[in-house]
């Protein structure tokens, strides 16, 4: 795959943003000396994305993993804190693959992404208590960005860091172990490839609704950067 960024390391990105961050979480330069955010997602191995051959994209879904790399529960929440950052892994894609997604009906638009904070209710279910706002993906093709969030986003232990796609995004890849599986927001009845075309994210907060589609042997290509309070 050609024209792949470097990606930075989580020292190296998060050094910057932790001094930004200091005023915002209540938190002195003292205090902060020995605070080191916690990489959720983070695999000794990973993927690279399908595009730009047998290229494939994923979009219109809110979804997490629940195993990555045999790591289960990966975005699970670990502790009370904050959300600083987040990251994704983008393929590279020719100019009329790009066109062909922007124009297709189920993805309705340009990439974007945006982080999602879901708490388990009864069952398959998932409230979601938060979201960053959406970020165009289209210039970061190509790369492994970092976003750091200006309004950090408060979470309690136990709650899931999903991706919310309301268009689409090549940061997916399939055909590989089953140890890697993650659940779209959809009901069971709705996995089929039929019934995607009418699938949309969850984008409502406070809204709840069934992660009943789960996809063994693929997997979302999202990283969360987490502060423990």
């Amino acid at each position: 795959m050609s024209n792949r960024a470097t990606r930075p390391t989580a020292a190296i990105a998060l050094g910057s943003l932790l001094a930004a961050l200091w005023a915002v979480l209540g938190v002195s330069a003292q205090d902060a000396s020995g605070i080191a955010a916690t990489q959720l997602g983070k695999t000794a191995g990973t993927p690279k994305p399908l595009c730009p051959d047998d290229c494939q994209a994923v979009g219109t879904v809110t979804g997490f993993q629940v195993s990555a790399g045999g790591e289960e529960r990966p975005f699970k929440v670990p502790a009370d804190g904050h959300l600083v950052a987040w990251a994704v892994d983008l393929a590279e894609l020719e100019p009329s693959q790009i066109e062909s997604f922007n124009s297709n009906e189920r993805f309705r638009g340009e990439s974007e992404a945006r982080l999602s904070v879901l708490k388990a209710k009864r069952g398959s279910r998932y409230k979601l208590t938060k979201q960053s706002p959406s970020v165009d993906l289209v210039e970061s093709f190509g790369s492994q960005p970092i976003f750091t969030l200006k309004k950090p986003l408060k979470v309690k232990a136990g709650q899931r860091v999903a991706i919310t796609l309301p268009t689409w995004a090549p940061l997916y890849v399939n055909g590989i172990d089953n140890d890697n599986q993650w659940i779209a927001s959809r009901g069971p009845d709705e996995c089929d490839d039929t019934e995607i075309l009418d699938a949309r994210p969850q984008d409502k907060k406070g809204s709840i609704r069934s992660y009943g589609c789960r996809f063994p042997g693929e997997r979302l290509l999202y990283w969360a950067y987490f502060l423990p309070s």
